[in-house]
């Protein structure tokens, strides 16, 4: 009957059985030093697995059942994993402990081996054995690789942490072997986390209604002895051919049935070297085991072998392609033929021409860390200053050095390769005499020389200059180079408006022309140019303006001509001295400033504006400033009646201070009690806050005088100012007074 069973989830429950300590070491028939690269202790346990996702078949006493019980038996390294993981599948009517020889080999090698007995093909259940049940016998394997991957598996017997889970093969020997070979090429059963195939005397996989094929990148190794009772050479060549490649077949000269892989030593040293070999390169990714593989499975009188994909070729990888701004290609990668630690060569091929012949024996530590039986010197670089300019295809190709058929492409890539000039235009400037310079560096790739830049300014060829001045950054960014490589340009004069100036570096050897070193866009202004820093109103009702005026095209004087309200009132000449306009722009000189003082004119508001006249290449005359100035004439007097204030004998004093914008001089004051004109004066006396106010009009503006005395009574007084110019008199102020 079934071993009893205990589910513990929805997928894959679990009893853990121990038969032995946790990883206790057996003692069996070791694999051969030859057979691998490591050779370890082995413990042995077992666990039950049960899938409760299928049904099992009837058998024997029982009917159908609702989930599958694989009783498994787990061989693994005694030391700590993760370790790959191996799935066997026994023959028909039989169990794990019949391939425990095998197994062992394996484990001692470096695999987990997990060998589930199958429900209804195995020996150890109730009711004959079947052979129909072969489909779900690769499901099976399946449930236990998802057991073993599971990270949540730990269990009492440690399987946590045992496995790696990126690196899965399966072996199986007659129905076992066909199980492998459905789980790796059946359509429904397949399982893509198997990295590798070893169908030990398979069949054909049973698939209902023929074989449905599923296209399998992983290795598959099929091997039969021409003395097997069961399974003829063609049946398993049968089986070889199902696979795409990579794969191989193993013929064993005079090999049987089941002994070459379990307990004949004169084949069991070779199939488990073999099998040992074929699942490190091909599992692990140990490049050792190809070769350990390939000389095991073609001993002489024992065994021949042929494979697809499979040869023990050079390895390797075209890391990078790249070229530089001075023209030279770099490459570099990595390659090495499984058959040897010793560095292979690798060809180097540019646009479908051998260019040249290289050593990969550059230290590379990253290498002798993932094949640790090669060492760390497979590197590869070089560096090609000798290709055309324009656009190449480089392929690299490493030379196979043994068994294997062929070179190996390690990869290619399109590159650019340059050899005319290169360089910047860094900056295009106009000063403040409308001169253009240009600046930047250059230099060809092909020589250390300085070469030439020629300047163009709206497409018009306007000089060439050499690129020669020192550059520090350049030297210090193109080593070999040196740093004679810059230029600074003053471009002859150009005209008024908006122009691109261009630079081109001239190609001086192999490059194929000249190249563009950059355009920029500038604003080239050969007008006048100025300020009017104030704008003001003289004695008299003349605008009075203090300014500055420049001319790009020249360092003398510029004439300004006056405006005021459309009408042209005078020339004049920005010559007077200006420091901070000559130091402003330098270049220019300092006598380029004005004062000018207008004819008086009437009273209100009015425009005046200045022009600077244009000299050389400029197209107009320009307004100074930022437009015309609006000055107001007031020709009316102005001031203050401050007070009026009753004195002895009825006397009244009035007091303040007025002036006429028409004169320096005092105005004279009258004034009027009731209507009637009584007194007058002259507004003369010192007034310092009003001197402070109008500086141009001075002290004298103050009033301080009596009238005649007048009538008891309320009265009120007024005072008027006396116009001196282009006015009128103006009353000044009013006050009421009582008087007793």
């Amino acid at each position: 009957m079934l071993p009893a069973r205990r589910p513990l989830g929805v997928l894959l429950a679990l009893v853990v059985c121990l038969l032995a300590a946790p990883m206790a070491g057996i003692v069996a028939r070791a694999a051969p030093a030859s057979a691998a690269r490591l050779s370890l202790g082995v413990g042995r346990s077992s666990v039950t697995i049960v899938d409760t996702s299928r049904s099992t078949p009837p058998r024997g006493p029982h009917g159908w059942l609702p989930s599958r019980t694989l009783p498994t038996t787990v061989f693994a390294p005694d030391q700590p994993g993760p370790w790959p993981l191996l799935v066997f599948a026994h023959g028909f009517n039989t169990n794990p402990d019949a391939y425990t020889p095998l197994l062992t080999a394996w484990a001692a090698a470096g695999y987990v081996v997990a060998a589930p007995e199958f429900p209804i093909s195995g020996s150890d259940y109730a009711g004959a054995p079947r052979q129909d049940d072969i489909p779900e016998q690769a499901r099976d394997l399946s449930a236990v690789i998802s057991f073993f991957v599971d990270p949540g598996q730990a269990g009492p017997a440690g399987y946590g942490g045992w496995v790696d889970p990126s690196r899965i093969g399966a072996g199986g020997h007659s129905d076992g072997g066909t199980t492998v070979a459905d789980l790796a090429y059946n359509s429904a059963t397949i399982d893509r986390r198997v990295r590798a195939t070893a169908a030990l005397a398979a069949d054909v996989p049973y698939v209902p209604g023929g074989v449905n094929g599923a296209f399998n990148p992983g290795a598959f190794l099929s091997m039969v002895g021409t003395l097997d009772e069961y399974v003829p050479v063609g049946v398993a060549r049968a089986v070889y051919d199902l696979a795409a490649g990579p794969k191989a077949f193993v013929t064993l000269q005079g090999a049987h049935h089941f002994p070459p892989y379990v307990d004949d030593p004169t084949f069991t040293d070779l199939t488990w070297s073999a099998t040992i070999g074929f699942f490190d390169s091909q599992v692990r990714g140990d490049l050792s085991g190809l070769s350990r593989f390939t000389a095991a499975a073609s001993t002489p009188g024992k065994a021949t072998v042929e494979t697809v994909g499979l040869a023990p070729n050079p390895i390797g990888h075209l890391d990078a392609v790249s070229a530089t701004t001075t023209g030279v290609v770099q490459l570099g990668g990595w390659a090495i033929d499984p058959d040897t630690a010793a560095p292979v060569t690798v060809h180097v091929y540019v646009d479908g021409a051998l260019h040249q012949a290289l050593s990969a024996g550059e230290s590379r530590p990253d290498l002798a860390a993932a094949f640790p039986d090669y060492g760390p010197a497979h590197g590869f670089s070089a560096a090609m200053a000798d290709l055309a300019t324009g656009d190449h295809l480089v392929c690299a190709f490493a030379l196979n050095a043994g068994a294997g058929d062929t070179n190996t492409l390690l990869g290619c890539a399109p590159v650019f390769v340059n050899h005319d000039p290169v360089g910047s235009l860094d900056g295009v400037s106009v000063d403040a005499t409308a001169h253009v310079h240009a600046r930047g560096w250059m230099l060809d790739p092909d020589t250390a020389a300085a070469g030439t830049v020629h300047l163009y300014v709206d497409n018009v060829f306007q000089g060439a200059s050499p690129a020669s001045a020192p550059r520090q950054d350049i030297a210090a960014a193109f080593p070999g180079y040196g740093p004679a490589h810059g230029f600074e340009v003053d471009l002859p004069p150009v005209g008024q408006g908006q122009h691109v100036v261009c630079a081109y570096g001239i190609n001086l050897l192999a490059g194929s022309a000249n190249r563009l070193l950059g355009c920029t866009w500038i604003f080239v202004d050969h007008e006048p140019f100025g300020a009017i820093d104030a704008a003001g109103v003289g004695v008299g009702g003349a605008p009075h303006l203090v300014g500055w005026a420049v001319d790009p095209d020249t360092t003398g004087p510029v004439a300004v001509h006056a405006w005021v309200d459309g009408a042209f009132l005078g020339a004049f000449t920005a010559d007077g001295a200006r420091p901070d306009v000559g130091a402003a722009l330098p270049g220019v000189g300092d006598q380029h400033g004005f004062v000018i003082d207008l004819p008086p004119l009437s009273q209100g508001a009015h425009a005046v504006c200045l022009y600077g006249l244009n000299q050389g290449l400029g197209a107009a005359n320009r307004l100074l400033g930022w437009g015309c100035q609006t000055v107001l004439v007031d020709h009316q007097p102005t001031g203050s009646l401050d007070a009026v204030t009753v004195g002895p004998g009825r006397a009244l004093t009035v007091a303040g201070w007025n002036l006429d914008f028409d004169t320096v001089d005092p105005l004279g004051v009258h004034v009027y009690v009731d209507g009637v004109f009584v007194a007058s004066g002259t507004a003369s006396l010192p007034r310092g806050d009003i001197a402070q106010i109008f500086p141009a009009y001075g002290p004298l503006h103050g009033f301080s005088f009596a009238t005649p005395a007048v009538a008891a009574g309320v009265h009120q007084v007024c005072v008027y100012n006396i116009n001196a110019g282009a006015g009128s008199n103006d009353l000044l102020g009013c006050r009421t007074r009582s008087v007793p």
